[in-house]
């Protein structure tokens, strides 16, 4: 039964010494992509098993690191709608790590995870649409994404907003939301300095430039880190 084969690449997957079982990552990951293939829209317990089965080739848990069988397991994993999964192959195709660089397919998996809520991938998306990566540059739609993101505390996204409401952009000038997710930004540990609001537009502007395209590369920097708080 589909039970029994769950449950022997649970057991291939972490080994079980009072049954005799070692790990075998390889034998777990053939059990799992069979399983994937023939009933993936059934399957509700596949998705964890298959993102942790990723995560373990990738980390190098249980022998050396193996990006390319991560990346697959990733892709099916993603496919049978894990959002963690999801983010990770979005940001893989995004940063060229892992996948062939593709913005347009990494929106495509980013907005997927985002539109099931996931932190990390509406914070992702939101740079995409701030930077015209993958997408048209919309100011408007990347605020939209980073508010999601800020209430679920994530600091780079309520920086972003902060930003957008001193500057205005994709939003009208607001000094007070601005201060408020300023704050936010800082109590969420990101240590980056308070602008001082009322400065002239162009250095403002361009401290804006900056930000955008600094918070894409810690995006990809961070890119198997970041957002796993629903992991």
């Amino acid at each position: 039964s589909v039970r029994a084969i769950l449950l022997l690449a649970e057991l291939l997957l972490d080994g079980d010494e009072e049954a005799g079982v070692q790990a075998n990552r390889s034998a777990a990951a053939e059990v799992l992509g069979l399983i994937a293939s023939r009933l993936r829209s059934r399957l509700t317990r596949i998705g964890p098993l298959l993102h942790g089965l990723a995560s373990k080739f990738r980390d190098g848990t249980g022998g050396p690191p193996n990006v390319t069988a991560a990346m697959f397991l990733f892709l099916e994993a993603a496919d049978v709608g894990h959002t963690d999964a999801q983010y990770e192959v979005g940001v893989a195709f995004s940063s060229g790590v892992g996948l062939p660089e593709s913005a347009i397919l990494g929106v495509a998996w980013l907005r997927k995870a985002a539109k099931a809520g996931h932190a990390g991938a509406q914070l992702a998306l939101g740079v995409s649409y701030s930077l015209g990566r993958g997408v048209e540059r919309n100011a408007s739609e990347a605020v939209a994404w980073y508010l999601k993101a800020a209430i679920q505390g994530i600091g780079h996204a309520q920086y972003n907003l902060a930003i957008a409401y001193e500057a205005g952009l994709g939003v009208p000038v607001d000094p007070q939301r601005a201060k408020f997710w300023y704050s936010k930004a800082a109590e969420s540990g990101l240590l980056r300095p308070k602008p001082e609001l009322g400065r002239p537009l162009r250095t403002k502007l361009l401290g804006v430039a900056r930000n955008f395209i600094g918070t894409a590369f810690a995006l990809l920097d961070s890119a198997w880190t970041l957002g796993r708080r629903g992991s």
